[in-house]
């Protein structure tokens, strides 16, 4: 990148140490988070936020303020400086993702574009240093995020490409093929073909210079705190429409490198029941995209132990700082990328009602809070949910052995009657004419989010 010397009146970006504001309502949530880990000397990829001012001026003129321009600049030469890498050099290629985070959670409503800076002259390069299965695989994820954020090709079409190729050693069609079970070659075949397909979709080509790139997965990650399932989230949650979302900027660190490499998502306590003790999920060899969007079914938090014992202690003393310091169960995203552990994210964490209840409990125990803070953290709404009804263990061990059809990982409490729908549209369409229905999904989606809302329970084919 060109240096940049323009004056920095009017800040509308800040690095994440540079010791500028903290606050969820000008970084978003996300942005606050990283400044908030950095400061408790928690290692984080470096990154920078572009301020909710942003967005509420991209809103009111449909176009990026011209300081953005610059100080975007200013952002990725930070970067550049933190990580010791150069965006858009195919020798020492810089790679970011660009993320929403909005002042108030909003999880899965908005956009993300990962491996951001890569083309195929970058994944050459990148094939002779680090494999080319890392390489292609790194790029085939670019193209299928760009192509359907910021360029809307519809998930399916990808999803066609795939079932055409992605095949086992045994030329069976791998379900759940994220890359790992591949050659570089035939990753690198189906990285064209994704270009192919965007060519032939949208009647442009993918634009291989990253500052290109960039700039349109910001406007895309802008555009989508006004897409349907944001609006009907903030809708559902009394979240005002004004307060705008940050954009995060943040250098990548790869969970798909290789087997000493993952990603997950873990709380500080269960947040189904309430009990204390690191709770959650991870990917070996996988980006966290593998974790969250529910396409593969991921380890429990415990297999991590066995399989890197010193990192799986080294993160959980992180979720319990974290959680003692902001006296509350937080919710943390990480990466390990060979052998070395990043967090890219903290929040806090989404409980059921029986998991807010006893958590509730306990911080009086600990004496973290006292009664009446305590009770302020349960809601009407959860105190509501935690009369609902629920299966007696011995009655529905003796139903299911008589005419039981299947089983699995329970998300939620709570039992239901109703119909089964397989699509959103027809969960919402059901659920208007007065039916309980249970809407069934080989996975879920932030799209699927009027069908999730409509029914009285989900059930998923994959994902954990």
């Amino acid at each position: 990148m060109r240096k940049t010397t323009k004056s920095t009146s009017k800040k509308v970006a800040y690095l994440f140490n540079e010791g500028g504001p903290s606050s969820a309502a000008v970084l978003g949530g996300k942005g606050a988070g990283l400044v908030e880990l950095a400061s408790h000397g928690i290692p984080v990829p470096a990154s920078f936020t572009i301020t909710t001012a942003v967005a509420r001026a991209y809103a009111q003129h449909g176009r990026l303020p011209k300081r953005s321009q610059w100080q975007i600049n200013w952002g990725i030469e930070g970067l550049e400086r933190e990580s010791g890498k150069v965006f858009g050099d195919a020798r020492n290629p810089l790679l970011v993702s660009v993320r929403s985070g909005a002042p108030v959670s909003m999880p899965g409503m908005m956009d993300t574009v990962l491996n951001l800076g890569i083309n195929p002259e970058i994944a050459s390069a990148l094939a002779l240093q680090a494999g080319a299965r890392f390489a292609w695989d790194t790029y085939r994820r670019f193209l299928y995020m760009f192509g359907t954020v910021v360029l809307g090709v519809s998930k399916e079409k990808f999803d066609s490409v795939k079932e055409a190729n992605f095949h086992n050693k045994e030329g069976k069609l791998d379900e759940q093929a994220d890359g790992e079970a591949l050659d570089g070659d035939v990753l690198r075949e189906i990285c064209f073909l994704y270009r192919s397909l965007i060519k032939t979709e949208t009647g442009q080509a993918v634009p291989d210079e990253p500052r290109r790139q960039l700039d349109l997965a910001v406007e895309a990650v802008l555009k989508s705190w006004n897409s349907e399932r944001a609006v009907t989230y903030r809708r559902l949650n009394k979240i005002p429409d004004d307060l705008g979302t940050a954009v995060n900027v943040q250098v990548m660190v790869y969970g798909n490198r290789d087997d000493e490499s993952g990603s997950g998502v873990v709380f500080s306590r269960n947040v189904a029941v309430g009990t204390p003790g690191m709770w959650g999920e991870f990917l070996i060899n996988a980006q966290g995209e593998d974790v969250v969007s529910g396409s593969h079914t991921p380890l429990p938090i415990a297999s991590m132990r066995i399989w890197n014992a010193a990192l799986f202690s080294e993160l959980s003393g992180y979720l319990e700082k974290l959680e003692r310091t902001r006296r509350e169960v937080v919710d943390v995203e990480f990466t390990v990328e060979s052998g070395k552990l990043y967090v890219l994210q903290v929040r806090a964490a989404k409980l059921t009602p029986e998991a807010a209840a006893t958590c509730a409990v306990h911080f009086v125990w600990d004496g973290w809070r006292g009664k009446e803070e305590a009770l302020d953290g349960v809601s009407h709404e959860q105190c509501v949910a935690l009369q609902a009804r629920s299966f007696e263990p011995e009655a529905f061990a003796r139903a299911f052995a008589e005419r039981g059809l299947g089983q699995g990982i329970s998300a939620s409490p709570g039992a239901v009657v109703g119909a089964l729908v397989k699509t959103s549209a027809e969960a919402v369409r059901e659920a208007a004419s007065g039916r309980t229905v249970i809407l069934v999904r080989p996975d879920t989606s932030p799209e699927d989010l009027p069908g999730m809302m409509a029914a009285a329970a989900i059930v998923t084919l994959t994902g954990g």
